[in-house]
Formats: structure tokens, C-alpha cells, sequence
């Protein structure tokens, strides 16, 4: 039902990649299945943002079935993404792939509007509709750069299709940013802020009005996330551990989402089973 909990597409593993690629097939030179390499070949799904378009839903996208909850896993996973630049360079992405995403990262603001949207990592973070609204249109900005250069972006994102982490997050922003996909996608999703989504779709090429929608998923979000935080910080000062007010979350760097060790190594296990190498 839209609007309720996708519990297999939170993060797009290898079982959940079929619904985006055709069946994997054998590769009869190694004996081994490779999803990667059926995927790849079958242009009709990722030789274009409008063809993946297509095949989103809200049955398989928590970006269009609960925006809130897709932007903050999609800030999540910008940020780990973001900081394991660095480690995947010659790893599992080229260095030319690499220095492209970096600066697209820092032109656009990725990593700041990313905790802005993760109200999971982040929920102490203050929040208003314009901080959101701001943080929105930057990412919007990057999923249209992405798009725009969609045949650079796509054979990369497919060395991480067994994690599928990137792929499936950063693929479905940019698919999202054609114009009136996005509204279009949403329009029979229940749960949604219904004067800013009766405005969009009165308007549905209107940007401004997508990012205020958007924003405001965000901030119903974040605002039944903050008691939960707050909670949970009275909890651990009851039980004698130090208790953090609201000045020293301020000044208290943030936690990494993500263990970068564990996830380069996972990501790289992922990525030689996937691709059939040893």
C-alpha cells in the first residue's frame, strides 16, 4: 500500500536489484552469475534517467512512497557515499570517476544538505522550511547534474550494483529531477502534506513548489524524530552517563553514519561476487 514501509528496497542489496534488471544470467567463460553483467546490457532499463523513470514507484521507492524517510536514508547514504570517495579510488571507482563526483560533491553542496535532510543520524540539527527548502534544491541541483551526464555516471554506479547503495539512491534523485516526474510519481501517495501537495500538483512543473512539499516531508519527520533524541539523551543521563544539552550538540562533531572500514571492505567483497571475480 502507498505510503506504508517498503521493507525490501530501504537499501537495494543484490536480491533486490531483479525488480530494476533483467534475471541474472551465467557467464559461460567463469561459471558465474552476474547480475552486473545482465543488467548492464539490457539498455532498455539504464540507457537513460526517463527509462528508469519508468520503472520507479512508490512500490519500490521510499523517495516517492514516504519522501521524508527516502530523502533521509538518500542524505545517509550521500554522506557515507561522500566520505568513501577517498577510499574507492582505484579501488572500485577510477580516478577520473572519482575527481568528477568530488567536484560535483563540493559545487553542490552535497555533504551539508545531506545531514540536513537525515533527520535519522541527525535529529538534533535545527531545522527551518528555508535550511530544508535550501538543502532540497542543492540536491535536486546534483540529481539534474547526474542526469545530465547519465552515460559517465551509469557504468561506474554499476561496479557497486551489489551493494547497490549508491546506485540505487543517486540513480533514482537524478531520474527524479525530470521535469513533473516527481509529482507526477506521488500524486495517488496518501500521508503526504496536503496543502503543499495540492498546490503541486495544481503545478506540477513548478520547482519551488516540489522542494516545498518535499521540505515539508522533512520537517514532519524530523519533528517526531527530535523528541525520540531528545528521550533517549535524558536516558542516558538517568543511567549516570553524561548528559549533552543542546549547546554541546552543537559542539560535539557529529557521528559518522557508517563504519568507513567495514563498508569499503563490504562494498568491495559485494562488488567481486557480484562481478565474478576472484
Amino acid at each position: 500500500m502507498a505510503g506504508s514501509k517498503l521493507w525490501n528496497t530501504q537499501l537495494l542489496t543484490s536480491s533486490a536489484v531483479k525488480p530494476f534488471m533483467a534475471v541474472a544470467s551465467r557467464d559461460p567463460a567463469s561459471d558465474r552469475t552476474s547480475a552486473v553483467n545482465e543488467g548492464l546490457t539490457k539498455a532498455d532499463t539504464w540507457v537513460s534517467a526517463e527509462n528508469l523513470m519508468r520503472v520507479l514507484s512508490a512500490s519500490n521507492s521510499e523517495l516517492i512512497n514516504r519522501p521524508g524517510v527516502g530523502l533521509s536514508e538518500l542524505g545517509a547514504t550521500l554522506e557515507t557515499f561522500g566520505l568513501l570517495l577517498d577510499e574507492l579510488d582505484g579501488v572500485v571507482f577510477d580516478s577520473k570517476f572519482v575527481r568528477q563526483m568530488t567536484m560535483l560533491f563540493g559545487t553542490h553542496g552535497v555533504l551539508d544538505a545531506a545531514k540536513m535532510v537525515n533527520s535519522q543520524d541527525y535529529p538534533q540539527i535545527e531545522r527551518t522550511a528555508a535550511t530544508v527548502e535550501a538543502a532540497i534544491k542543492s540536491l535536486l541541483q546534483f540529481g539534474g547534474a547526474v542526469r545530465a551526464n547519465w552515460p559517465t555516471f551509469v557504468p561506474a554506479f554499476g561496479a557497486l550494483v551489489g551493494a547497490g547503495t549508491a546506485l540505487n539512491w543517486v540513480l533514482q534523485l537524478a531520474a527524479l529531477t525530470i521535469p513533473e516526474a516527481w509529482p507526477t510519481a506521488m500524486k495517488d501517495v496518501p500521508k503526504l502534506p496536503a496543502a503543499e501537495k495540492s498546490a503541486l500538483l495544481a503545478e506540477p512543473g513548478k520547482g519551488k513548489l516540489l522542494i516545498k512539499l518535499l521540505a515539508a516531508t522533512v520537517l514532519d519527520l524530523a519533528s517526531t524524530r527530535q523528541p525520540r533524541h531528545a528521550l533517549r539523551t535524558s536516558a542516558s543521563s538517568s543511567s549516570g552517563m553524561l548528559h549533552l544539552s543542546s549547546s554541546d550538540d552543537e559542539a560535539v562533531p557529529p557521528k559518522r553514519p557508517r563504519n568507513i572500514k567495514r563498508m569499503r571492505a563490504e562494498l568491495q567483497a559485494i562488488s567481486d561476487e557480484i562481478l565474478g571475480t576472484d
